[in-house]
């Protein structure tokens, strides 16, 4: 029985180093799990800053684009506002347009009573006064 003795020996022997091996391999496995969660939570951390920054810009951002927004809005009022008024100074300059045509029409319209007066008066008016006029000196 001492074969059978030195087996069961040595078999216990190789059980307590296993036994060793597996709780040096357990406390690993928790100092690697604990490293793991370390990190994640360090990550999560992290990842929670970061979401903080970046919606921060993103907020930094969309209160530019309200203020580009609020700004070209009251330069289309402007604009608008320009627009009416040059309209309306279109529309009065056109009916002052029509009002010196229509001056000019009447203008002419004068220009020509008047060359027709001075005609009959040089060709039949005068003729008939200068003789009237002769015949009493």
């Amino acid at each position: 029985m001492t074969t059978q003795s030195a087996t069961i020996s040595t078999l216990s022997q190789q059980s307590t180093t296993y036994q060793s091996q597996l709780t040096d391999a357990k406390g690993n496995l928790m100092s690697l799990q604990n490293q793991v969660a370390n990190l994640q939570s360090q990550l999560t951390n992290e990842n929670a800053a970061f979401q903080t920054q970046l919606q921060q810009k993103i907020d930094e951002i969309n209160q530019k684009i309200a203020e580009g927004n609020q700004k070209v809005a009251d330069k289309q009022k402007e604009l608008d506002g320009v627009q009416s008024q040059l309209n309306a100074a279109n529309s009065k300059a056109s009916d002052l347009q029509q009002q010196l045509n229509s001056l000019q029409q009447k203008s002419n319209h004068s220009e020509n009573k008047n060359s027709d007066l001075s005609n009959w008066i040089t060709h039949y008016k005068m003729p008939k006064i200068l003789k009237h006029m002769h015949k009493m000196f």
